[in-house]
């Protein structure tokens, strides 16, 4: 009985330290906002027109939803249409807009749920863009895909790219940042290159010439974190400094001016500066302290300092000292606290708050931290392949009694291996091979998109 009541006692312990695990990672980009949670789940709201939210539909959400029961997720970065992610393996993941190619994985077809990109299981980290994605692999090489306006991937073309490319031959690449048709990365010495569009001077080479191939931004070598915002760039470096570059039309650089730069200045004196994130037209910035402050373009709130005012250089918000991470879209802002706590403030069409409305904040608001349940997931989508995985016949229940009008199956590189037409429950798996397959449901109120596996 002692045994009973003690197994009784861990487990409702477990459970409940389980409970608590909220929000470790987060990306915002456009209208959509991404997170992992401390659990390895990954959760995605807000504008959903391409997919990019990965839930399997188009509808906009505006609280988290959970994309898939997996539990190993490790980074997730947020494109303009598109999200790519990494797993613990160190595979890499894409969804949503894939117009230019942007999802790497050699066609040209949105996706709607999270499909690994290639067999690859070497993928460090990755950066979605605007129509673009970086990535560098454990080997220290630089890869680039999608949209090549003015030169984004770096490849000395302007020609896009639907699979990944390798970017010059370095092996020293340590971090990533794809922006608005331009690209940023550091290297472990802790030089800054660019490459891109130019516009405003915001790659920070002095000039407003885009660049096709890298180049190197002035000569030091103390770079730590870069971020690239809209129309302007910052950065922090080794020592603590804040600086930034690019177009300054609402004081987003944060210099008390409203004169765009075009080489890296520094902002204030200040020496403790931790974190950096440009949006829009808007700056946040957290301190070693944990203090969080914002500047630039305030119409919607998202300074998040109570006001819908402009600012041209850093302003406080809140009292709160436990930020620990920012990330910023073109006019919402969202951040983690020490506590696991996830805030979003400003622009909130398409719920991309992730609040459960669509109502603007000009003050951090609270994002409720749902538990992870694989019920609830599955009643989310209208339909679900069973069993899965399946070896003949898999059947398609149909919760909403959708009138079904085709369905087409696709490998997992996007090739089309088989369609079916007119209102079915099942689908005749029999003569494929073994492996992992994506089912494209056409029916009368929407598109859905399943993955199942054939055995």
């Amino acid at each position: 009985m002692k045994k009973k009541l003690l197994f009784i006692s861990v487990f409702l312990l477990w459970n409940t330290i389980a409970s608590t695990q909220c929000w470790e990672k987060i990306s915002a980009k456009n209208g959509q906002s991404a997170a992992i949670k401390e659990d390895g789940t990954l959760w995605t709201w807000g504008f959903n027109g391409r997919g990019q939210l990965g839930d399997g539909t188009t509808t906009n959400r505006n609280a988290p939803v959970l994309i898939s029961s997996d539990t190993d997720w490790k980074t997730v970065s947020s494109g303009y249409s598109h999200m790519v992610a990494i797993k613990q393996n160190n595979t890499l993941w894409s969804w949503g807009g894939n117009n230019e190619g942007q999802l790497g994985n050699g066609t040209d077809i949105d996706l709607y749920i999270p499909i690994q990109m290639n067999t690859e299981t070497n993928w460090k980290t990755a950066s979605g863009g605007a129509n673009h994605t970086l990535a560098i692999k454990t080997d220290g090489t630089l890869w680039a895909w999608g949209s090549n306006s003015y030169g984004a991937l770096g490849d000395g073309t302007t020609i896009n790219k639907n699979h990944p490319v390798q970017i010059g031959t370095d092996t020293d690449w340590l971090s990533v940042a794809a922006g608005n048709s331009n690209s940023f990365a550091i290297k472990t010495n802790g030089s800054l290159w660019a490459w891109g569009d130019n516009t405003n001077g915001k790659l920070g080479d002095g000039t407003i010439t885009y660049r096709i191939t890298p180049v190197r931004i002035g000569t030091d070598t103390d770079w730590l974190e870069i971020n690239e915002g809209y129309l302007h760039t910052t950065g922090i470096k080794q020592n603590g400094t804040l600086w930034a570059w690019g177009w300054n039309a609402y004081g987003q650089l944060g210099d008390g001016t409203l004169t765009n730069k075009a080489v890296p200045t520094q902002i204030g004196t200040d020496s403790d500066w931790q974190n950096v994130n440009a949006g829009g037209y808007h700056t946040v910035a957290i301190k070693t302290n944990g203090t969080l402050w914002a500047w630039g373009y305030n119409s919607f709130g998202q300074l998040g300092n109570g006001t819908n005012t402009h600012s041209s250089i850093p302003v406080s918000v809140g009292t709160s000292s436990n930020w620990t991470d920012i990330a910023l879209s073109y006019q919402h802002t969202i951040g983690v606290n020490s506590n696991t706590d996830l805030w979003a403030w400003g622009y909130n069409t398409d719920g991309r708050l992730g609040i459960g409305s669509n109502n603007h904040r000009n003050i951090p608001t609270s994002v409720f931290c749902a538990n992870l349940s694989t019920e609830n997931f599955s009643q989310s989508r209208p339909f679900i392949l069973y069993p899965n995985p399946a070896s003949d016949v898999i059947s398609i229940i149909n919760y909403e009694n959708n009138t079904i009008e085709k369905i087409t199956l696709f490998d997992t590189v996007g090739k089309k291996i088989k369609e079916q037409t007119g209102n079915t429950s099942q689908i005749n798996i029999h003569d494929l091979q073994n492996g992992m397959y994506i089912a494209h449901i056409v029916s009368e109120k929407q598109n859905h998109i399943l993955k199942f596996v054939k055995r």
